[in-house]
């Protein structure tokens, strides 16, 4: 599976482009997603080393010259010093050039960022001494060390060789941010055995078609998704739902591209090829996500805003102070020490401090299982109060089971299923499901033709066979079309499915599905954790008494449509409740949409994806407990690194101005302000990395 890639900013995941750049926003370097798995080792990162080797090595140069050059006769000295600017020069120009292309777009756009502060605090050094060589005269005694005007090429070579370092360390370690969505990407592999009449070829993943018979061996990786037509096996799908356990697979099943066939040879049925597949869906649905921002991040914008003009403010005054109080040669010091703010102050630390999180928690959620739609979603998570829970295909299996045919009137048993089935074919709900298993046990093979097919969420579904309206669904359901319901209604614990031909009650089906097998420990966990839990049903009283006091639920409400359910989620919603709704993705996409969090079940659907804010790939309830646990610890993690970005900026950049001078004659020097300034990004991707090892 090949992707275009595209380049997007940490900083302003909004920034999309389609080849690679810097930030028009904060000038940082656009980071590559949905790179083809071969580029790993970004072209970014590369060309920035080799601009840091060639820097280095001129920067060792100009060291080297002003050592000497101080130690030489008048006119060698001058030679020495002409050289430190021709050389100083190069490196700001050619390797360092992308710092003051970006400096200038930043003022010439007036987007004030990193690279405004960096380009001001290293031309003004380098100007500085280019005058002091070139025209020495213009500038005051109070500019001047022992009768001369002091040169600073080293350290505007020095600075300009420690921003590229910092480039480079902070592209390496981002890099790094990339790695759960990367090894999806990686996960798909690129020959498959198509399979033409008694022949195999071995083709190009990209070449396979809907339709085609593909051949997968032990050991290896299934290329699209499919439906088993041959052989049975187990697979391991843990990098689509994060399960560990290998699934079983049988004729009819379904397998997803990127999975693993671990024991037998199985031959399946091209259906979703390229990105129409599960993965590709997966891998789409992450690289948006990435690309939102979490409420959080908005005050950090609105205080980054201010950030930059409070530093030159700082700068400015730093000059002004030094200047009125300082020891001599006072100016010089004040230009030194404004130098060191302007250098030292990070706005990236900042900027970075919440994207970078977010983005590694949201490639950890996928490759557990948990897919993360949106940034906003970790912050809900954490205030969570209340928990609304889906029966069937949630807190149950989602695998029912038709336990009872009770005909009416003349027809018999395969005459209900038959009628049944040939409307449910068109369905996709559990239920349906049920239906046609059991039709299918029953060796039912041909079904009668189905016209104007209507759905009617939690409700029914009805349609034509034949000449005559045939009505399946709730008692309720049939009641409102005017079917009378002769029977009595029932108290028996199992679902109950009505059937109705030309609008006369012709029979019911009894159908049972089991818990889940961890729904009571999920639900004692989230008890625990101070979430109340609520159970809403369209199933009948019976039934939902009975699933609640198996799941160890208090609170439930049973006979209740979609809309009935939205009404009692605003309700909890108005009593300033935090409200996620678990639902099987299908049929509870507008209770999903209506709560604080919506969370589908995967069920492998399109749908299972596009509904809800987080969807659980592989069904489990256990995923909302990891999706709340990843939550808080990815909070945690941006919380620490906007201690740090503020940490820093707020203790260096006095330190910088020279505060501690007067006590302790301590002072920071531009070429260790530019230093400290390299690293503060890096140890915020450092620390946002960190939760890479979550398990």
């Amino acid at each position: 599976m090949k992707y275009q890639p595209e380049y997007y900013c940490p900083m302003h995941p909004e920034i999309i482009r389609p080849t690679p750049g810097a930030c028009p926003i904060c000038g940082m370097d656009l980071e590559p997603r949905l790179m083809d798995e071969g580029s790993i080792e970004t072209k970014q990162y590369k060309n920035m080393v080799k601009k840091l080797l060639l820097s280095a090595i001129l920067t060792v140069l100009v060291i080297v010259i002003n050592f000497l050059g101080i130690r030489l006769t008048k006119n060698l000295e001058q030679l020495a010093n002409w050289t430190q600017l021709i050389l100083t020069f190069f490196i700001m120009a050619f390797p360092g050039g992308f710092v003051f292309k970006r400096g200038w777009d930043s003022l010439k756009h007036w987007q004030l960022n990193m690279f405004s502060l960096l380009s001001l605090g290293i031309a003004a050094a380098f100007i500085f001494s280019a005058l002091g060589l070139m025209i020495p005269n213009i500038f005051p005694e109070s500019m001047r060390i022992h009768g001369s005007v002091p040169l600073y090429f080293e350290t505007a070579a020095v600075i300009t060789t420690l921003v590229i370092l910092g480039q480079a360390l902070e592209l390496r370690a981002r890099s790094g941010t990339q790695n759960a969505l990367k090894s999806l990407i990686k996960g798909t592999p690129k020959k498959a055995r198509l399979l033409i009449d008694d022949r195999e070829e071995e083709v190009d993943v990209e070449t396979i078609l809907p339709g085609n018979n593909i051949k997968v061996l032990p050991g290896e990786k299934i290329p699209v998704d499919g439906t088993i037509l041959s052989g049975a096996t187990h697979i391991d799908e843990s990098m689509i739902t994060g399960e560990s356990t290998p699934a079983s697979k049988k004729i009819a099943d379904r397998v997803f591209a990127g999975t693993l066939n671990q024991e037998s040879v199985i031959v399946f049925k091209a259906e979703k090829v390229g990105q129409t597949t599960l993965l590709a869906q997966i891998i789409e649905s992450v690289a948006k996500a990435q690309a939102t921002k979490a409420p959080i991040q908005r005050i950090v914008d609105k205080v980054s805003a201010y950030f930059i003009p409070i530093v030159i403010g700082v700068a400015i005054l730093t000059i002004f102070i030094w200047s009125a109080i300082g020891p001599e040669p006072k100016l010089l010091n004040g230009l030194l020490h404004a130098m060191s703010v302007l250098l030292i102050a990070c706005p990236c630390a900042l900027g970075l401090a919440t994207p970078i999180a977010v983005m590694v928690g949201i490639g950890i959620g996928a490759r557990n299982g948990i897919l993360i739609k949106t940034a906003e979603a970790f912050e809900k998570l954490k205030g969570l109060t209340t928990v609304v829970l889906d029966k069937t295909g949630t807190l149950t299996k989602g695998k029912p089971e038709v336990l009872k045919i009770i005909p009416t009137n003349h027809l018999s048993q395969e005459s209900i299923i038959e009628i049944a089935t040939a409307l449910e074919s068109n369905s996709e709900h559990p239920i349906a499901k049920a239906i046609l298993k059991k039709a299918k046990d029953m060796g039912i093979k041909t079904l009668p033709p189905v016209k104007d097919f209507k759905a009617i969420r939690g409700e029914g579904i009805e349609g034509i066979i034949g000449n005559d309206p045939v009505l399946i669904g709730r008692r309720q359901f049939l009641e409102q079309k005017g079917v009378q319901l002769f029977d009595e209604v029932d108290s028996a614990a199992a679902t109950i499915v009505y059937i109705a031909k030309n609008k006369q009650y012709v029979g019911k089906l009894y159908i049972q599905d089991g818990l889940r097998d961890n729904a009571k420990t999920v639900v004692e966990n989230l008890k625990k954790n101070n979430i109340t839990v609520i159970m809403l049903t369209g199933d009948r009283e019976e039934v939902a008494h009975h699933i609640a006091a198996e799941a160890n639920i208090d609170r439930y409400i049973a006979q209740v449509n979609p809309i009935q359910k939205i009404g009692y989620i605003k309700e909890l919603q108005s009593e300033g409740k935090i409200v996620a709704v678990v639902g099987d993705g299908i049929n509870d996409g507008p209770s999903l949409a209506q709560a604080n969090i919506g969370i589908a079940m995967g069920t492998g659907t399109d749908l299972a994806i596009e509904s809800g804010e987080i969807t659980l790939m592989n069904g489990d309830l256990n995923g909302i407990l990891k999706a709340i646990s990843l939550s808080g610890k990815t909070l945690k993690n941006i919380y620490q690194n906007l201690f740090l970005a503020f940490a820093y900026n707020v203790i260096c950049i006095p330190l910088a101005a020279g505060v501690l001078y007067p006590l302790l004659k301590l002072s920071l020097s531009p070429m260790i302000a530019a230093l400290a300034m390299s690293l503060s990004s890096v140890s915020v991707i450092i620390n946002s990395l960190r939760l890479l090892k979550l398990k």
